[in-house]
């Protein structure tokens, strides 16, 4: 079955979401430092929620939302770790690898909002996007007092 521009976006929107979770949560439980972890613990669950109301969407348009690949997301995970932990600032790599995955997740919000989407699904792609700004300058502040 051949997927229309807007499913096409909403499933990549959904992947950077899913995407950045991982990340959140990873860097939750691979964090030494109580402050960050608990932060990265609070973000992560919003990623999920926009995944869950994606899916959604998806199948509000007859689609099925595409499942994410297991062996690639393992693989990005052990990159992602080894980065860290190979890194003489692994607290600073957490926050960079957060802010990575936050940029990719705003950058298919913008595809999906470049297609003209209905207005309904547009202002939840804007009020997202206001959220993940938000969650950036908490990253940037984090990163700051390190």
């Amino acid at each position: 079955m051949l997927r229309s521009e807007r499913e096409v976006a909403l499933n990549d929107l959904l992947e950077a979401a899913d995407a950045a979770a991982r990340q959140y949560e990873q860097a939750a439980g691979t964090s030494r430092h109580d402050e960050l972890a608990a932060l990265f613990a609070e973000l992560a669950p919003a990623r999920r929620l926009l995944e869950r109301q994606l899916a959604e969407r998806i199948r509000g348009l007859g689609a099925l939302p595409h499942a994410p690949d297991p062996d690639l997301e393992a693989a990005r995970q052990v990159v992602a770790r080894l980065r860290a932990a190979l890194s003489p600032d692994e607290e600073r790599t957490l926050i960079l690898e957060c802010e990575e995955a936050d940029r990719r997740l705003a950058e298919r919000m913008g595809d999906a909002l470049a297609l003209g989407l209905p207005a309904e699904q547009a202002d939840s792609i804007r009020r997202w996007q206001s959220d993940l700004t938000a969650a950036l300058g908490r990253l940037a502040a984090a990163k700051a007092r390190l």
